[in-house]
């Protein structure tokens, strides 16, 4: 039988420390092919200098980095690693065209001069080949980075949190139509991230890095519904933490008798209680609980409430239907919970 193909990248026991302080600590990570894959963490938690590891920007002090089956860290120079790069600001020439900025660096002729023309098709920017970098939204400049990205034929791109400098208003847009056009060129991607939504809305699987380490990796509905450490559940969404005991089978909480996704340890438990999960109902139905507030949504709205003995917890309501304040709700729990030990 023929081997398996490598996947397009693998990072295996990457470590590096600035000084005292080790930011990266036995990191492992494979990035399949054709796939996006997020590195989510906390700002200053070792994304950035995880990315700059596997681009050749930064030696790590242990480990290996591994593209296409190829170990190419330590000792491949980054040139020659073909990997394309699409960093927080674009970085483009100011003093380039979008087209001459997208065949930076490729050899002069016909073919690159089509290879340009293709990849800006990709990204819908056909038409502005002449155009400067100031004369561009800044949605434009980061497809003009993806297109640069993309224009060598690169066997993986690394997106450096590439929306963060963008308004509100046009990030969901532009990242929208950047991932529609990594899939397709059908190229394997990595996004490094802070945003939870981001990683949970674009990306095939998460790689979770907490404390220099990675925490869990696995598909964005996996880390979101059964997350593997109570941080991750924390990190991960909105969420409640609630005290509770566990006979391995059922779980009791402030919110009633409810089902754990997985097999409980019996004793003292923490149970997570996302607030999609938490529904209201008139009082005198299911778990008396008060309502203390509202943050208003637009399409919903959080509702924050009180529960017996001052417990606190929150739900996920339609914008049409929302209770006032100081009003009593009746609660109940749909769903199974994450519980892990207290």
């Amino acid at each position: 039988m023929p081997s398996p193909e490598p996947p397009a990248l693998r990072v295996t026991g990457v470590t590096k420390a600035f000084g005292p302080r080790q930011v990266l600590d036995g990191i492992d990570v494979e990035v399949p092919r054709g796939a996006v894959t997020a590195v989510l963490g906390p700002s200053g938690g070792g994304k950035t200098t995880l990315l700059r590891i596997v681009v050749g920007f930064e030696h790590a002090d242990a480990g290996t980095v591994a593209v296409d089956g190829e170990v190419v860290a330590p000792n491949v120079p980054p040139e020659r690693r073909r990997i394309g790069i699409v960093p927080q600001e674009g970085a483009l020439f100011p003093h380039l065209s979008v087209a001459a900025n997208v065949g930076f660096g490729l050899p002069r002729g016909k073919a690159s001069a089509e290879r340009v023309a293709e990849c800006l098709d990709l990204v819908g920017l056909d038409g502005l080949q002449t155009a400067r970098p100031d004369q561009l939204s800044g949605g434009q400049q980061q497809r003009v980075a993806l297109a640069r990205a993309l224009a060598p034929r690169p066997s993986l791109v690394v997106l450096d949190e590439p929306f963060s400098s963008l308004d509100a208003s046009l990030r969901g847009q532009v990242r929208d139509e950047v991932f529609a056009a990594v899939r397709h060129a059908r190229t394997t991607a990595v996004l490094v991230t802070h945003d939870q939504q981001e990683a949970l809305s674009v990306a095939d699987r998460i790689a979770v890095l907490l404390h220099g380490r990675i925490a869990q990796e696995a598909s964005p509905q996996d880390v979101y519904r059964f997350p593997a450490t109570l941080e991750v559940a924390t990190f991960v969404g909105e969420a409640a933490v609630l005290d509770g005991a566990s006979d391995g089978d059922l779980v009791r909480c402030a919110l009633g008798t409810v089902h754990p996704h997985r097999p409980a340890p019996v004793g003292d438990v923490a149970v997570v209680v996302r607030p999609e999960q938490v529904l209201l109902g008139p009082a005198g139905h299911g778990v008396g609980a008060v309502v203390t507030h509202l943050t208003y949504l637009g399409h919903d709205a959080l509702v924050g409430l009180r529960l017996a003995e001052g417990v606190e917890c929150g739900a996920r309501v339609h914008a049409a239907d929302l209770p006032a304040p100081g009003s009593a709700v009746g609660v109940r729990l749909a769903g199974g919970v994450s519980v892990f030990p207290a």
